[in-house]
């Protein structure tokens, strides 16, 4: 069970960005940045940042959302609160975009896989056919040995 958000959304339009708004309700539980920062599994050099709103050492926006929901949900602040803020603020325009480095590196061989999976499948017929060719495998199941003649037992005369 959550509890309440600790301010309400009447206090929307105050004026004070999201980072100065999670900073004073850190302050007011008195939490410091370290107890901040372990529980969010973040350095303090993160949370400092979402504290003075720069979110360029951030990822994406994606994270920078994420990253204030949990540090709003930390310190009993209504996400909601934070998230339309910073829409309505339009500090988003200080988030970086996702950047794709995706044409920068090539594969240099992109069907590996295929070679890798033709290879193996060439030295096991290989392995199968030599084997079926030395005699280790064969199709009946008699050995190539017989018993020598004084071991066999004639069952139909008596002794």
């Amino acid at each position: 069970m959550t509890t309440p958000p600790v301010e309400p959304e009447t206090t929307r339009n105050t004026g004070v960005t999201p980072g100065q708004r999670l900073r004073q309700a850190r302050e007011r539980l008195e939490l410091d940045l370290a107890e901040v920062a372990g529980s969010l599994r973040l350095s303090t050099t993160a949370v400092e940042a979402l504290e003075r709103d720069d979110y360029h050492s951030f990822a994406a926006p994606a994270y920078t959302r994420g990253y204030l929901r949990n540090y709003a949900r930390l310190v009993n602040v209504s996400e909601a609160l934070i998230l339309t803020h910073l829409d309505d603020a339009d500090h988003t325009r200080n988030i970086p975009e996702i950047r794709s480095y995706g044409s920068r590196f090539e594969r240099s061989e992109p069907h590996i896989g295929r070679w890798i999976a033709l290879l193996l499948a060439l030295l096991l017929g290989g392995a199968l056919w030599f084997a079926f060719t030395q005699g280790w495998l064969s199709r009946d199941n008699t050995t190539s040995e017989t018993t020598p003649n004084s071991q066999i037992i004639d069952l139909d005369t008596p002794r």
